[in-house]
């Protein structure tokens, strides 16, 4: 899988792929070096996310709408997708640990489909 995700606090390696971090703010207590790359455009808006967050919304509904933000927004996907051909595994970072379901695994299944199209690569 081209795509993987986790948290920024669990510091994955480099060896491990290409560390982007997706969120619109820097993380607290995170130095620079744990990421390669930070793509806030990437991130939910902070509205929506911040629906997430208080409950107003379920996961499902946000991730139907992040989904849509993301599309919306000019080059998000390409410039992921490009990243991964140029680095081979590309790691999606933000904030959130798991097991709570966060907007990175949304935007690695997104990019898991191919270009304009629905379905695995």
């Amino acid at each position: 899988m081209p795509f993987l995700h986790d948290s920024i606090y669990n510091a994955p390696p480099r060896s491990r792929g290409l560390r982007v971090l997706i969120m619109r703010r820097w993380p607290r207590g995170v130095r620079k070096d744990r990421v390669d790359e930070w793509f806030p455009d990437a991130a939910p808006s902070l509205d929506l996310l911040e629906r997430y967050q208080d409950g107003t919304l379920s996961f499902e509904k946000f991730a139907t709408r992040y989904e849509t933000e993301v599309r919306m927004r000019a080059g998000v996907l390409e410039h992921l997708r490009e990243l991964e051909r140029a680095h081979g595994t590309v790691v999606l970072l933000c904030w959130e640990r798991p097991p709570k379901r966060c907007h990175r695994e949304v935007l690695a299944r997104l990019l898991d489909k191919p270009a304009g199209g629905k379905g695995t690569r």
